[in-house]
């Protein structure tokens, strides 16, 4: 999972294109988003220069997973990642007013680690984030691992807890 694109709540013409990098670039992209603009370019649509490639979490490296669940309003929606060497879940709030840029962070789960290239070890930076149809379910598959972490997922505050891990 390298990308997931979410509507802004407020301008049916603006979308968001989320994007992680990925272990042959030793994840060293991290996070970031890029603006589209459904009215740029003569209504043919564009992304907004000013908002292209923003890197979130500066510092901060991530695993190839990403996935949006709608918030429990169904006037916004929660864009969810996994950091890279821990067990964190990074969780940003997208409204009306746009992206919430500081993450809230949940440890839960297992720890993503492995080595720093995309062999065996890196192969654990691989894997799903997935959501259930309601928003209230998430879970994690961990590359390489054998592991997958199911997570209750609180659709109205953002938080994340685990239920348990299957190895």
């Amino acid at each position: 999972q390298s990308a997931v694109i979410v509507p802004h709540s407020g301008d049916p013409n603006i979308y968001y294109i989320f994007t992680v990098d990925n272990c042959q670039d030793n994840l060293v992209n991290g996070f970031r988003y890029s603006k589209v603009d459904l009215t740029l370019d003569d209504g043919n649509g564009g992304i907004d220069p000013a908002e292209k490639n923003v890197q979130l979490n500066s510092g901060v490296l991530v695993a190839e997973k990403v996935t949006a669940v709608k918030h429990a309003s169904q006037a916004a929606y929660w864009v969810i990642t996994h950091e890279w060497g821990n067990n964190n879940y990074d969780v940003y709030k997208i409204g009306v007013g746009g992206i919430i840029t500081t993450p809230q962070i949940y440890s839960a789960g297992s720890n993503h680690t492995g080595g720093i290239d995309c062999g065996y070890n890196m192969g654990n930076a691989r894997g799903y984030l997935k959501a259930s149809p309601d928003g209230t379910k998430l879970a994690c598959a961990i590359g390489r691992s054998t592991k997958v972490d199911l997570m209750n997922f609180d659709a109205e505050t953002g938080e994340i807890t685990l239920i348990q891990t299957i190895d």
